[in-house]
């Protein structure tokens, strides 16, 4: 053979060679849709959100105003909060654990805790404090005009927690100062701290103002309801029909078994790929029966959401 016809073919093969490798490599994806994928549908499902009891709080006044803090925020989520239903410490289903001290107080501890709100049938929980009351006395005004004035101001905060992922959807501190009277500012550092009315005002005012973005973060929400047991061909879920479930809905379930890990130790539930979907049997109080339409391998924590 003419060496030359040989150089070129061996040329020619190597050049093929390399086109070959340059090639795009086929790779397995994932073609199943995540929930951010999915048109969900909430209309008619009451979203289930519980009130945490407060943190420990040093001496009895800041409790007292933390009281009236809460007692704003409930009226006010109780009334702006369409399809929202609050239960606060001391009502029938009030999850156990959040008796026991302040778990939301320790980051390792809010994963488990949410989980556990969450298989109780929950989707939210709202956490306020009062931190701080503290007076103060400036001069204001101009000239011959200037004179003293005295204030208080209430530090207050409001953390809600999207049980289903045990990430917060709202932190906030705010702090909010009204002018106070003269004997109101004496008898306040004499240490006769009585809820008076100018603290009072203003635990309402950041009340009012919490109830309302607890409201918008938790309407913005889609509703969810987590699978708590698999009943041979049943499916069921930690919701009951006073939520909103109706015999014949279909809903989506999604892994509910990622997770990720934060800051200090926490630790979050990432919703995984599509599992298929279900469809509502049997609805009773506190309880959801459903069967499998689509897909299948359904687990206990696994995600369903209503889809249109």
């Amino acid at each position: 053979m003419n060496p030359s016809f040989m150089r070129i073919g061996i040329l020619l093969s190597a050049l093929l060679l390399v086109i070959a490798c340059a090639k795009p490599q086929y790779v397995l994806e994932e073609t199943r849709p995540t929930l951010a994928e999915i048109k969900t549908r909430d209309s008619g499902y009451v979203r289930n959100t519980v009130l945490a009891p407060q943190t420990e709080t040093p001496g009895s006044f800041l409790r007292q105003a933390g009281d009236r803090l809460a007692e704003t925020v409930v009226d006010t989520i109780q009334a702006k909060g369409k399809d929202v239903r609050l239960t606060i410490p001391g009502h029938k289903g009030f999850p156990e654990v959040l008796t026991l001290g302040a778990p939301f107080g320790v980051p390792e501890q809010r994963f488990d805790v949410a989980t556990t709100v969450r298989l109780a049938g929950y989707h939210h929980l709202v956490q306020v404090s009062v931190r701080d009351v503290r007076v103060f006395e400036r001069q204001t005004g101009i000239w011959w005009f200037r004179k003293m004035r005295y204030f208080v101001t209430v530090a207050a905060s409001i953390d809600v927690y999207d049980t289903f992922t045990a990430a917060k959807v709202v932190s906030q501190v705010v702090e909010k100062t009204v002018q106070i009277d003269p004997n109101t500012y004496e008898t306040f550092l004499d240490g006769i701290r009585n809820a008076f009315p100018a603290v009072d005002e203003a635990i309402r005012g950041i009340g009012r103002q919490f109830g309302r973005q607890a409201v918008g973060a938790i309407q913005t929400t889609p509703w969810k309801a987590a699978v708590t047991a698999i009943d041979g061909p049943h499916i069921i879920l930690a919701t009951g029909r006073e939520a909103g479930p109706r015999v014949g809905d279909r809903w989506a379930v999604f892994e509910g078994r990622r997770t990720i890990a934060g800051h200090d130790g926490e630790r979050f539930l990432v919703p995984g790929y599509k599992v298929g979907v279900i469809e509502v049997v049997a609805t009773a109080d506190g309880r959801v029966q459903a069967i499998a339409k689509d897909g299948g391998d359904f687990q206990v924590g696994d995600i369903a959401v209503p889809v249109k």
